[in-house]
């Protein structure tokens, strides 16, 4: 990893720490039932189009209800603020947010989430 791709990943941890502590705020408030944790997938040869964030509810009841109830923009919003604040500016929801959950990665890679990004998110 090049100087300036840890200076990156560095911003990139710092603002999206701060988007997970916010998330799991409101998800104390039942607000975002279910939210866990997020994280993030990056290939620094195709950055920022490659950055993939990736918001993980307990079950896929709780992702669900998430979608439904329209709370992928508020992660959008929260997401794009927080690495905005870095100065890392990014094009869509579509391109760069995933609601998950652990449920689905348990059954289908055994909880490995890095099998799970390349055979799915890659």
């Amino acid at each position: 990893m090049t100087k300036t791709e840890k200076k990156l990943e560095k911003a990139i941890i710092k603002a999206l720490t701060d988007a997970c502590e916010t998330a799991k705020l409101e998800a104390g408030e039942c607000r975002l039932r279910g939210f866990e944790w997020l994280t993030h997938f990056v290939n620094y040869a195709d950055f920022p189009n490659s950055l993939l964030i990736v918001c993980v509810f307990g079950t896929n009841e709780q992702r669900l209800h998430a979608l439904e109830s329209g709370r992928d923009r508020y992660f959008w919003d929260l997401v794009r603020d927080k690495l905005g604040a870095e100065n890392i500016h990014l094009k869509s929801a579509k391109t760069h947010l995933r609601l998950d959950s652990e449920e689905s990665c348990d059954q289908q890679h055994a909880g490995d989430w890095q099998r799970r990004y390349r055979q799915i998110y890659h």
